[in-house]
Parts: C-alpha cells; sequence; structure tokens
C-alpha cells in the first residue's frame, strides 16, 4: 500500500461519513443519498473523477481534490467532467473543489465560450484554526462529554486546519486528544483515527516520528487490517501480483506495524520474510 499518496486518499476515505456535514459547513442543503461510479464514458473518451456524489434532492455534486493551484487546464477538465455527468445522468452537476493550496474560499469562473459560463466552489479549511478546535474539544473532554459527528469532523480537518508551528506537533496533540473522547460511534471514531495514520504518513517525515505517532493512534490489530491492509492486498492477489503483497509488508513494516501483524495479516511465507528483510 502507497502510503504517501495525495489528498485523494485522505478525503475520499475521511469525507464518506461525513458528507452532510461538509454540506453544512459550506453552508448547502444538500443532503447525501449515495456515491455513484465516478468512471465516466463521454464521446469515447474515459473520464475518472474524484468523487461523483447523489443528494436527496437529486443533483449530483463532483468533488475533486487538490494540492496545487487551480489551472485554466483544471477548469477546463472539470467542466468537462460535469458534461459527461450531466450527459450519463441528465441531472445538474455542481463542482466543488477542496484545495489544500488556496488559502481561501471563492468562486473560480472558467469562460467557456463568450457567452457561457461555468461556476466552481473552491473550499479551503485554511479558515479553521487547530488549536481553537483542540481548545474546544478538550474543554468537553474535561467536562466528560459525548463528541457529536460534528466535533469528529473538526477533529478530522485539522491537519488541513490552520496552525502554528510544525504539522508534527499539532498531528500530535491531535492523535492524542483523540484516544481520550467520548463518542456514541465507534465507526466515526475508527474513521478519524485511520485519517489521522494517513496524515501522519505524508506530512512527517523522520521514520522515528511517524513511528512515536502510530503508536499513538491507538487502534486495535482488526480495524487496522480491515482499513489498512486487506483491500489492498485482496486486489493485489486477485490480480495475481506476488510484489504487492511484499510491498504492503514492507510499508506497514517501515510505519511501525510488527512483523508478527504483518506476517499473520498477510499470510507471509518464510521466503517472503526473506525478502522483506533483505529490503530493510
Amino acid at each position: 500500500m502507497d502510503y504517501e499518496k495525495s489528498e485523494d486518499k485522505f478525503f475520499k476515505s475521511f469525507l464518506g461519513p461525513f458528507l452532510n456535514i461538509f454540506f453544512w459547513h459550506m453552508g448547502y442543503d444538500f443532503k447525501y443519498k449515495k456515491i455513484l461510479p465516478n468512471e465516466i464514458v463521454l464521446n469515447g473518451t474515459r473520464h475518472i473523477l474524484d468523487l461523483l456524489i447523489e443528494t436527496t434532492d437529486g443533483t449530483l455534486i463532483n468533488l475533486e481534490f487538490m494540492s496545487t493551484k487551480l489551472t485554466k487546464k483544471d477548469k477546463i477538465r472539470f467542466h468537462t467532467y460535469a458534461l459527461a455527468a450531466e450527459e450519463k445522468y441528465h441531472k445538474s452537476v455542481y463542482t466543488i473543489v477542496i484545495s489544500t493550496y488556496e488559502q481561501r474560499n471563492r468562486w473560480c469562473i472558467h469562460q467557456v465560450n463568450r457567452g457561457s459560463i461555468y461556476a466552481i466552489r473552491l473550499v479551503t479549511f485554511k479558515e479553521l484554526s487547530a488549536k481553537r478546535i483542540l481548545k474546544e474539544i478538550k474543554k468537553k473532554i474535561e467536562n466528560n462529554e459525548i463528541l457529536n459527528e460534528y466535533d469528529l469532523f473538526y477533529l478530522g480537518v485539522i491537519p488541513f486546519a490552520r496552525y502554528d508551528g510544525k504539522i508534527d506537533d499539532v498531528l500530535e496533540k491531535a492523535c492524542k486528544i483523540t484516544n481520550d473522547v467520548k463518542v456514541k460511534d465507534d465507526e466515526l471514531l475508527h474513521c478519524i483515527k485511520s485519517t489521522q495514520i494517513l496524515s501522519v504518513q505524508k506530512f512527517v517525515k523522520k521514520a522515528s516520528k511517524k513511528r512515536k505517532l502510530n503508536n499513538v493512534i491507538r487502534m486495535t490489530d482488526e480495524v487496522f487490517f480491515e482499513m489498512f491492509v486487506k483491500e489492498p492486498y485482496e486486489n493485489g492477489h486477485k490480480d495475481g501480483k506476488q510484489e504487492n503483497k511484499i510491498e504492503n509488508a514492507i510499508n506497514l513494516l517501515k510505519n511501525g506495524v510488527s512483523i508478527e501483524i504483518i506476517t499473520e495479516s498477510l499470510k507471509l511465507t518464510q521466503k517472503d520474510l526473506q525478502i522483506i528483510k533483505a529490503a530493510k
């Protein structure tokens, strides 16, 4: 499994359970209904969207994730995606771009032609203060309060909020405080912890610090395996790619997972272990 992917994986794994809260945060009345297939063919051309959502009122929302500045080429691409989705589903499409590059929320206008424009909503979490979020959650913990899904949503976006100092220190505070929260839904808490693991692998550079933070994030071996090992392993096994299993094992080992858990989870052979030890 490649932990060093772009923000795509983070937002796709995180936003799923929190889509209605995300819409609320944006000031929209949309209610999530279902996620649609993100592969669409238009005029013989195959398009892969990041996340295509249908709301309860029949509106389609194309969520795209970016870590670079939005260019004219990007605007054309997103407009094409919208046209493809409208052609396939015969419904209106809104495009929302979640950006970790931009510093403020705004609308981007794409001039389709002389008499037509296409509006793209640009979203950033930089207007949120990581320090304030942590302070409010800590207060709820001290008052023995149960965190609701809104609290967990803001806890989850801390890596992309505004903060002072090093991201390593902010993540460590967020990971530690997560262990102390009380929730009604353990699955939402597991979602937050999984996104914290992804954040650690993406933002923290030192291997020793990664291992330390992974140890801070308390997640049972079973949940960890289900979220980070099972799917990529099964995909690799299905395609007959033995090297995927080895690559997964090496990545897990580098990120602080014990060789015993890895061996049992991936059903490693002695030959596999020799290859892994040689690659360390």
